[in-house]
């Protein structure tokens, strides 16, 4: 069964396609962009090379450039190849979100926990998983989804007597 955020994420993706032929002028625009995320994930998940584990300066690199890209069409494509079954490029998008949900840009960080939130269930299904590394990594991304949980718990409560305080000052009561 499909979330409720999974379902208008469908939709909005089914208008933004029949709006993208009903207006062919932008249709370049809107394929152009998202070629771009998928060239990324494609790129940073392929499956090569000695290591498994994307280069820190690739991660970095992510990291960076992650606040003129489109987001929720990454974490998508990140996604899809988590529940797909290969087994390299699904450890190395985990290493991506892992590096996303500690990018030092707290916008972006806050973003991605925002938007993978209703996805993490993925994830914790693959802590069981007999192939060490990716149940470990999968570890490793629940424990930053749940870092963040807290985080931000912290700041509404944080909000929360802050609004107290001045609600409190307002009334000339004592804080």
């Amino acid at each position: 069964g499909m979330s409720k955020e999974d379902e208008q994420e469908a939709a909005s993706l089914a208008l933004a396609m029949k709006l993208s032929q009903e207006m062919a002028p932008h249709e370049v625009v809107r394929s152009a962009a998202g070629q771009f995320e998928e060239a990324l994930v494609d790129r940073i998940t392929a499956p090569g090379g000695l290591r498994a584990a994307p280069r820190k300066e690739e991660l970095a690199e992510v990291c960076e450039s992650a606040r003129s890209l489109d987001l929720p069409l990454l974490i998508l494509l990140l996604t899809s190849k988590i529940e797909s079954d290969q087994g390299v490029s699904r450890l190395r998008s985990l290493h991506v979100v892992d590096a996303l949900l500690k990018a030092p840009d707290a916008g972006v960080s806050r973003e991605v926990h925002r938007l993978f939130r209703s996805r993490v269930g993925t994830v914790a299904g693959l802590m069981a998983n007999p192939q060490a590394s990716l149940a470990e990594m999968a570890r490793k991304v629940v424990a930053a989804m749940e870092a963040a949980d807290n985080k931000e718990a912290a700041r509404a409560a944080e909000d929360a007597s802050a609004d107290a305080a001045a609600a409190a000052a307002a009334r000339g009561a004592p804080p």
